[in-house]
């Protein structure tokens, strides 16, 4: 849910970070067309990674048009990354508004206030190259910040175990927007609820109701979660310790982020100014939620992302190895 005050998008202007032309191919039921209403006066452009190119037509506000697919783009003024290909004429394919401008929710009017960021009944558009970034798998920044629909977990993920990672994944992307029980830190109490959904089991160490107080995460929380289920570091330590999974550093170049499946974790260090260059403490976790190709995409908390590209940083707009210099990245692969 959202506050939203802007209704159209302006041009963006120019970032360092280097893109290509947007170019998204329609779903693979490419007749379909989904209904979609403007909450005002919107902007289209022919470049959705950076709210520019050529500008299309504006559609006018309480207009309903047809979209053909979603695709992850420039993030506005409220946090949504989502883009619609606006299939109707005259913008006919070429042309994408930003998501964020719609109701996505099946009203025609009223405000904008509190409606979601996309409709999940849109599907992504696939092979989206928009928003890629300098590098890739020839050594430079690394991926791409395209993605798969909303709640969608389409992707591979790893058959005959107990755990299954679409479950977990199947809880985590709708639940991203659910309130944090940690509101400052609330990203490793969010994926442990999802491995627990994918079939993993509580114990008297990891768990979210403990009685326990020597084991209590916060003690603002009674009975309540455990430390090992709300603190990063010893979540992925009592995963390892307990053979329920591996840890594999990842280079940012690594497109596949070491071949990740859904339900994996992308665990995160951060290098912020005066930080202890010889740390690498585990600051953050992520669970990977689909693909944009094999590129891994993530959902989180604190704060919530929906599929975000596992090395895009949307609230600088750049490639994390460049927005927080010597930050490390590591595959928690789930063996449960």
């Amino acid at each position: 849910m959202r506050l939203r005050t802007a209704l159209a998008v302006c041009a963006a202007s120019a970032m360092a970070l280097t893109t290509v032309g947007a170019v998204a191919d329609l779903p693979a039921n490419a007749s379909a067309t989904y209904t979609e209403t403007t909450g005002g006066v919107t902007n289209t452009w022919s470049n959705y990674s950076n709210a520019g190119g050529s500008e299309g037509q504006q559609i006018p506000a309480h207009a309903t048009v047809q979209v053909a697919c979603v695709v992850p783009g420039f993030k506005v003024a409220d946090g949504d990354t989502w883009w619609y290909e606006i299939a109707s004429s005259p913008w006919n394919g070429a042309y994408f508004a930003s998501a964020d401008a719609f109701y996505n929710n099946g009203a025609t009017s009223g405000s904008l206030s509190g409606t979601p960021f996309v409709d999940p009944a849109v599907p992504a558009c696939t092979n989206s190259a928009g928003g890629a970034g300098s590098g890739g798998s020839s050594g430079g920044s690394g991926g791409s910040s395209g993605g798969s629909a909303p709640y969608s977990c389409a992707g591979p993920a790893d058959s005959g175990h107990k755990y299954s990672g679409w479950a977990a994944c199947e809880w985590a992307t709708h639940n991203v927007y659910t309130p944090p029980s940690f509101p400052a830190d609330d990203c490793t109490w969010f994926v442990s609820q999802a491995l627990w959904q994918g079939g993993m089991s509580q114990t008297s160490d990891w768990t979210g109701k403990s009685y326990d107080w020597s084991k209590q995460a916060s003690k603002k929380h009674y009975p309540g979660p455990t430390v090992d289920a709300a603190d990063a570091p010893d979540l992925v330590q009592y995963l390892l310790a307990t053979h329920q999974a591996t840890q594999t550093r990842i280079t940012w170049s690594d497109n596949t982020a070491g071949g990740a499946r859904i339900g994996d974790l992308i665990a995160y260090h951060w290098n912020p100014a005066g930080h202890d260059p010889s740390s690498t403490t585990i600051d953050h976790l992520a669970m990977v939620t689909g693909f944009s190709g094999t590129y891994p995409l993530v959902s989180q908390h604190t704060e919530p992302r929906l599929n975000r590209g596992w090395s895009w940083d949307p609230n600088k707009n750049n490639w994390i190895q460049y927005a927080d210099p010597g930050s490390i990245a590591w595959l928690i692969h789930i063996t449960a």
